[in-house]
């Protein structure tokens, strides 16, 4: 506050408390949510990136390493998380990977007396908070969902105040692994996430499905950068047929006149004839640099004969193998990069 006048101080004190007032109204959305009958309701969110090796070496703050993802879908009290698990060499972690894990959640959830789905998320635009995620969920609201099943609802933090129940979850793993210096494999950590839920591994439990694909059927939607929650829900038209709707509403607690329900189907289209959902294959070349990086770290942690370890060949394989694809690491895609700041207009709309 030092060098502000009184009135930018009385606008930022405004600020402060207009941002309390929405982050305390996402969180009573996420308990009434957790109590609603015929409602079930969970959170998902991907962890910080694992590092592959882990070595306590000082060389590794500044080496490139493989990296080891795990996304967890769990409910809103915490408990049972379910981990999905893949690598850098395998995948990437965006809307695909996402969106993929997330599909399998719901395919396999209890929903049988379910009329809505509650979902709470972070607002990550390349992961969580764009079209291809709320393509999938048309789609599987569509094509998937049980009958029962009427309405899905999306709904993202207060930036500042993102703290979920998969949090939560990733905090016990978290101080398991704090006490453990050495990491080598994939297997290592998942066998750590065993102890606190179930692990999905990719190519094993779930598969990776092409999700951009579904652009070919649906539109592009406005407004989602500034939503607070997103609604897909089923209606019956006049022929007697099932179509879903997208509504993008930018309060917590209000709707506005202009925020109305709208179908996302191209024109030319028909809902009726989606398409089944593209298996990718498995795979995601590294950057030569990063192949370096890794094979200096082993050789530095493990000693000139690293390649004599059996827990070490999986490293031959993916860092010593010649490979002709070329590495998306120089040329990220923008959609893939993790912008989670939300622009706030500070106006006292809940």
């Amino acid at each position: 506050m030092k060098g502000k006048t009184g009135q930018e101080q009385s606008e930022l004190i405004t600020q402060l408390r207009i941002h309390k007032i929405r982050a305390k109204a996402f969180y009573q959305l996420m308990k009434e949510a957790s109590t609603t009958p015929e409602t079930v309701s969970f959170v998902f969110d991907l962890q910080q990136v694992h590092p592959l090796p882990k070595t306590p070496i000082g060389e590794a703050f500044y080496r490139r390493q493989i990296s080891f993802y795990a996304f967890c879908c769990v409910s809103n009290s915490s408990r049972d998380p379910t981990f999905y698990t893949w690598t850098e060499v395998q995948g990437k972690r965006g809307s695909n990977e996402i969106g993929s894990a997330l599909l399998h959640y719901l395919r396999n959830s209890d929903l049988s007396s379910a009329k809505e789905i509650s979902l709470f998320c972070d607002g990550c635009s390349g992961q969580n908070r764009n079209a291809h995620i709320i393509h999938l969920i048309s789609y599987w609201l569509k094509k998937e969902a049980p009958p029962n099943v009427k309405k899905v609802q999306l709904t993202f933090p207060v930036w500042g105040h993102s703290f979920l129940p998969a949090d939560r979850a990733f905090g016990r793993v978290e101080k398991s692994l704090k006490k453990i210096s050495v990491i080598a494999g994939a297997e290592e950590y998942e066998a750590i996430y065993k102890d606190f839920g179930v692990v999905k591994k990719v190519g094993e439990d779930w598969k990776m499905y092409d999700l951009k694909k579904l652009l070919n059927t649906y539109q592009k939607i406005k407004g989602i950068s500034n939503s607070k929650r997103i609604v897909i829900e089923k209606f019956t038209t006049s022929k007697n047929a099932i179509v879903t709707k997208v509504r993008c509403l930018s309060h917590f607690r209000f709707s506005s006149t202009t925020e109305e329900y709208r179908r996302i189907i191209k024109r030319g289209r028909n809902e009726e004839d989606l398409p089944m959902l593209t298996e990718i294959l498995l795979g995601n070349a590294l950057s030569s640099e990063k192949k370096k990086d890794v094979l200096h770290l082993l050789q530095s942690h493990y000693g000139e004969n690293w390649r004599s370890f059996p827990e070490l060949q999986w490293y031959q394989r993916v860092c010593e193998s010649r490979d002709d694809s070329t590495s998306t690491e120089e040329a990220v895609d923008e959609e893939e990069e993790c912008d989670c700041i939300d622009e706030d207009d500070h106006e006292l709309h809940i």
